[in-house]
């Protein structure tokens, strides 16, 4: 079997551009109303916003790799980290790991191996198990992603370049990375989204470190697609839909290592990998995009209907907003209304009839139990 790093094209990595233009530039667009849709909400909203999808990456990152990470201590930590004036001395458990999903959205420094050492660093610094934390690999032995059963190795999935080539290699791709910039000299070779699936895999295909290629890879990628302005401004996690679906992700690398070719002009032809990848990212922007426009009907709603209401119906409702789009859709109950305001059958029924001739519901629908009082969306 012969994989990336063994091909007489490596490491020139590209794609059919035409084949992916017009999914590219939609993703672009889609990140450029989802940048807008920030621009909508308050200062304090836009930064929960962002805290809400770092907290997402960094926990949908290391679940990838069978880590569970605790949610809160996690947002805790982001926020611990991002309102700290240094943050070196914030506080929260996760607080290194917060600083390496920080980092990696910062585009003001250049990308280094020192960088990524120290990303390695942050991530594996309580593993008293690693001998070489904050540092590209050091053994001798074959790098290999394996499957086992009872102790013994039943599958070889992929062998990375020997330890011997890893420095060159890292070498070679931080060149890259410099060279497609922003202002480098083949700025243009490569669309934001484009660039971003191919550095996460030629990282991956070097793998050069003795953990955490995933997650290091995958922050990576994302330093990548923060170097576009639209997508730095359009908070998004790809790691979230990733995890919804790992075996397309393992699939997509997998089948990258195997399955390309290597095009007339000496390069390897990573198209069906950049395809998977864009589409990720669609659906990414896509769930943010939704949360954002949530956060905004919100918004909107209430500028125009809590000055009619009363203490009782603002709580219910913006606890039903608090729970999402979906939940949203399905409207409030009687019984919802009850549990969450504390009111009687009779005030319940009074409150809500009022929401219905004010405009901020609409006519109930259903019977008995299940009746329901659909929101007035604007």
């Amino acid at each position: 079997m012969e994989y990336l790093w063994q091909h007489d094209g490596w490491p020139h990595l590209t794609y059919d551009e035409h084949a992916y233009r017009s999914d590219i530039e939609r993703v672009l667009m889609k990140a450029g109303e989802l940048a807008g849709m920030q621009t909508g909400l308050s200062d304090d909203e836009q930064f929960t916003a962002l805290v809400n999808e770092l907290s997402d990456e960094t926990v949908g990152s290391f679940a990838i790799e069978g880590e569970n990470l605790n949610p809160k201590l996690i947002r805790d930590s982001l926020i611990a980290s991002l309102t700290s004036r240094d943050r070196q001395q914030a506080a929260g458990a996760y607080r290194r790991v917060a600083d390496v999903m920080i980092d990696a959205r910062d585009t003001t420094q250049a990308m280094t191996v020192e960088r990524l050492n120290n990303w390695h660093e942050q991530i594996f610094q309580q593993d008293r198990f690693l001998d070489d934390i904050g540092k590209l690999r050091t053994s001798t032995e074959p790098m290999q992603v394996v499957s086992m059963k009872r102790g013994e190795v039943t599958e070889i999935h992929y062998e990375a370049p020997p330890t011997s080539r890893v420095p060159q290699e890292m070498s070679a791709l931080i060149d890259w990375i410099k060279r497609t910039g922003p202002r480098g000299e083949d700025a243009q070779a490569f669309q934001t989204p484009a660039r971003a699936a191919l550095v996460h895999l030629r990282f991956e295909t070097i793998h050069p470190y003795s953990d955490g290629n995933g997650r290091i890879g995958r922050a990576l990628a994302d330093h990548v697609a923060a170097q576009n302005p639209i997508l730095a401004r359009a908070p998004f996690s790809m790691s979230r839909i990733i995890q919804s679906d790992k075996d397309a992700y393992y699939n997509a690398l997998q089948s990258a290592q195997t399955n390309s070719i290597t095009t007339s002009s000496g390069k390897i032809d990573l198209t069906p990998f950049v395809g998977w990848f864009v589409d990720t990212m669609e659906s990414a922007i896509d769930q943010s995009a939704d949360l954002a426009r949530h956060l905004n009907q919100r918004n909107r709603y209430f500028d125009r209907f809590s000055i009619h209401m009363n203490e009782r119906q603002i709580k219910a409702l913006k606890d039903l907003f608090e729970r999402g789009p979906a939940r949203l859709d399905e409207g409030i109950s009687a019984r919802r209304y009850r549990r969450t305001t504390g009111a009687s059958r009779q005030t319940a029924s009074r409150d809500l009839s009022d929401l219905v001739t004010k405009g901020a519901l609409r006519p109930s629908i259903g019977a008995g139990p299940s009746t329901r009082y659909p929101v007035n969306i604007l």
